[in-house]
């Protein structure tokens, strides 16, 4: 299978459970590694801690495992990358739609406190 071999297998049945045993559980758990993040930010409605940088790296990082999993034919890893995508995708759509609504909840905001400081500013004059 491999170029190298860390362990030497006596057959190749034994090897292949072994890959896929390690390949369905290490990829899995990669994938159960985002969704506390996921849970987390429907939760809260808030995504500020997250970092686009993260997003976009483990985007592209995923994206090459499948097209690597697609040219080796491995399915572990072409399922849970393809999970990971999937998840990130609707990390990074949270994070865009959560950051748009803060952006715009200040604006209003700071609309609102300078509309206060000129009313108070008119009232002290008149006074």
């Amino acid at each position: 299978m491999a170029d190298f071999e860390i362990i030497d297998f006596n057959n190749t049945e034994t090897e292949f459970i072994f890959s896929q045993v390690f390949g369905w559980s290490s990829g899995l758990l990669c994938f159960a590694l985002l969704i506390p993040q996921l849970v987390h930010i429907w939760k809260y409605k808030s995504a500020k801690d997250l970092s686009y940088w993260f997003l976009g790296l483990n985007q592209c990082a995923s994206t090459l495992f499948v097209v690597y999993a697609l040219i080796i034919g491995s399915a572990p890893i072409l399922v849970s990358d393809t999970l990971i995508v999937l998840i990130n995708t609707s990390l990074i759509i949270s994070k865009y739609i959560l950051d748009k609504k803060v952006k715009k909840k200040h604006e209003i905001k700071d609309v609102s406190d300078n509309e206060d400081e000129e009313e108070k500013d008119i009232s002290e004059n008149t006074v």
